[in-house]
């Protein structure tokens, strides 16, 4: 019985973490795929056949890792989206504690985040990024400045950016 961190954390904080290991993971893979294609190109150029070999034999495994971590970023998509829609149920349960003394504008702001997570997942091909920054911003409610505060207040649930302060 190992008692593993991610099993106390709330599903926006996995899904936040998991949108950042799929920025990672896509940056990754693009410089693969651009190493592998100037290895090709490279050997295109090349007079010696044996070294024109060599770097095709090099590019390969860049491609196929990068088909790998296409795979991968496939499957912690699906994963985002269903942490995301588990955070969101969370989220509209329950309104957290000392929201009696919000103003007008704060308790907007929330609703609206929660409006935005709600409407991206009912997309076909929902925004993560958009999902992730909703989530963000109804996790650190207690943290928002005034400006944030109105900018969010009148964000539409169709949005497609949100601001970020």
């Amino acid at each position: 019985m190992s008692d593993t961190p991610t099993s106390t954390q709330h599903p926006a904080e996995l899904a936040i973490n998991l949108q950042r290991e799929c920025v990672r993971m896509k940056l990754q893979r693009e410089s693969l795929r651009s190493q592998a294609s100037a290895l090709r190109k490279q050997a295109k150029t090349t007079k010696v056949k044996a070294d024109a070999f060599a770097m095709r034999t090099k590019a390969k495994p860049m491609s196929d890792e990068a088909k790998a971590l296409r795979v991968k970023l496939g499957k912690a998509g699906t994963q985002l989206l269903a942490h995301a829609e588990e955070a969101h149920a969370l989220l509209t349960k329950r309104m957290p504690e000392g929201w009696c003394q919000w103003g007008v504008v704060k308790t907007r702001a929330y609703a609206a985040c929660l409006d935005i997570v709600a409407t991206q997942l009912q997309r076909v091909y929902p925004a993560p990024a958009v999902v992730v920054t909703a989530l963000q911003h109804a996790l650190g409610h207690e943290s928002w400045s005034d400006s944030l505060m109105a900018k969010l207040a009148v964000a539409k649930a169709n949005t497609k950016e949100i601001p970020l302060n």
